[in-house]
């Protein structure tokens, strides 16, 4: 929020996600476990199905669309998850997708 009030006129937008006011330790490790596993899938139904079984309160149905949204096609036809810049240019597939997480 510092950075975001110092260079202000350089950003478009700032999003803040408050997690909560205490970390638990199992479920931080929960959250690093489902994000340590493979980026890459056969199809966006595979990372529904992953997400469904990591949070199976989601609705299938948003969270596809979400993923949709985050996912970019690689040549071979597999899927990578990735949080991509809202300003990115890359075309959105209509069935696969790839994304790559942040480094």
């Amino acid at each position: 929020m510092a950075y975001a009030a110092k260079f202000a006129r350089r950003m478009a937008g700032l999003v803040l996600v408050d997690i909560a006011p205490e970390l638990n330790p199992s479920g931080t490790a929960r959250i690093g476990n489902f994000l340590a596993q493979d980026r890459e899938l056969d199809s966006v139904d595979a990372f529904v199905e992953r997400a469904m079984a990591f949070n199976p309160l989601r609705n299938p149905a948003l969270l596809r669309r979400s993923l949709l949204h985050n996912l970019r096609e690689f040549a071979q036809r597999q899927v990578d998850l990735e949080a991509r810049s809202p300003i990115a240019s890359a075309p959105r597939p209509s069935h696969c997708a790839r994304a790559r997480s942040r480094s």
